[in-house]
């Protein structure tokens, strides 16, 4: 049995099967064009970790730190950096899927790293990140996709194991081009569990 999206009208058509994680402009790339390689970033847990604040604007490369659980009480804090947002390439997305993702069109790349601010290892398998790219409204652009193994695009759709205190893993969200964003954003979570990000967003901008 396979759950199937389809897209159309502009920016990327999209079949969604098995296999592939679907996640509920000047930078804009298409099928013919390539892509920014992948980056990461090397980062230093603070002694004192505190909360990034909603509605704070940060650049690429700087990182945000924010409850791992954003629908748990007290959660340990993780640090997401947004290492990039470039254009993307549909052949390199179809090539990854292996037939279970057909795209075309423009699609966008967001990059992230994602670290471990707790004395507990992340727990295994959860959904990496809480990323989307977000319009000038600050609402999510959607769909977005998680294909591992993209060129420039090598995401995690879930926590690996073992990612402990200070340690660090890469992912990367595809997302439709077509429309005018503002930047990446962290919009999951809202009191009493976590700092309202929902509606009023963390955001890095180019």
């Amino acid at each position: 049995m396979r759950a199937t999206t389809v897209l159309t009208g502009g920016a990327v058509a999209a079949v969604l099967m098995a296999g592939v994680t679907a996640c509920s402009s000047s930078d804009d790339g298409g099928s013919g064009s390539g892509s920014a390689a992948q980056t990461t970033a090397s980062v230093t847990v603070p002694a004192d970790v505190t909360l990034t604040q909603p509605g704070t604007t940060l650049k690429i490369g700087e990182t945000a730190w924010v409850p791992a659980d954003v629908y748990t009480l007290n959660s340990a804090p993780i640090g997401i950096t947004v290492t990039g947002i470039v254009a993307g390439n549909a052949d390199d997305v179809n090539a990854a899927a292996d037939g279970k993702v057909e795209a075309s069109g423009e699609v966008v790349y967001v990059q992230f790293t994602v670290t471990n601010a707790s004395d507990t290892p992340l727990p295994e398998g959860k959904p990496a990140g809480g990323l989307n790219l977000v319009g000038p409204d600050k609402k999510n652009i959607t769909p977005k996709y998680v294909v591992p193994g993209t060129k420039n695009c090598d995401g995690k759709a879930e926590t690996p194991a073992g990612i402990g205190k200070g340690q660090s893993f890469t992912s990367c969200l595809v997302v439709r081009g077509g429309s005018e964003f503002l930047g990446a954003g962290f919009s999951s979570g809202n009191e009493p569990y976590a700092p309202t990000y929902q509606g009023n967003p963390i955001i890095w901008k180019k």
